[in-house]
């Protein structure tokens, strides 16, 4: 079985951290990506409640 020589292992160590990197950079922009789509999911939330809410006035109204 032969040694690794110190040329393979830094090759070995780059490889290693530049997967770690790409994943760690991979998970932080998904987290913003699913917090964005939180806060657009509130706000259409609030959005159809509005509409339901004006579609009740109206009909109220008819009823007067």
């Amino acid at each position: 079985m032969t040694r690794f020589n110190s040329n393979s292992i830094l090759r070995y160590v780059v490889a290693l951290s530049l997967i770690g990197f790409v994943a760690v950079g991979a998970y932080l922009s998904i987290k913003t990506l699913i917090e964005k789509q939180k806060n657009t999911a509130a706000i259409l939330n609030i959005s159809g409640r509005q509409r339901m809410y004006s579609q009740r006035v109206a009909l109220l109204y008819e009823f007067v």
